[in-house]
């Protein structure tokens, strides 16, 4: 399975992705993602997936962390897009109650969007 291609429109895995939840999980509002900085935002992501967020290709909304993580995230498969939120995810709770809680459900309705992005690949390979 290749980590970069284009999700088909009709596949489950290009509908499952819900931008608004991975927002709210990841405190991406205002362009912020989490409590990183553009260093170790771009650190963190080259030294988990070795990919380089600053390139031209995860910029083409604008260069705020946020914009440059949707891009990043519209730019995979659905079962690499689930183990990059998978990371992000326990990154976010490694800073425990330094972090906002979430409001009521969206932990749980995140959880189930990358657990159906996982079995969107599945028998696929």
């Amino acid at each position: 399975m290749s980590y970069f291609q284009a999700p088909n429109e009709d596949d489950e895995g290009a509908r499952a992705l819900d931008m608004w939840l991975v927002d709210e999980a990841l405190g991406m509002s205002q362009g912020y993602v989490l409590d990183f900085n553009d260093k170790t935002f771009n650190d963190f992501v080259r030294r988990s997936f070795g990919i380089d967020v600053t390139a031209p290709t995860y910029t083409v909304d604008g260069t705020s962390k946020a914009k440059r993580m949707r891009a990043f995230l519209r730019a995979l498969v659905p079962g690499a897009q689930a183990e990059v939120l998978r990371k992000f995810w326990a990154y976010r709770q490694s800073l425990g109650s330094s972090y906002p809680t979430l409001e009521p459900g969206v932990e749980r309705d995140f959880l189930q969007m990358i657990a159906k992005l996982e079995g969107s690949c599945s028998g696929a390979q």
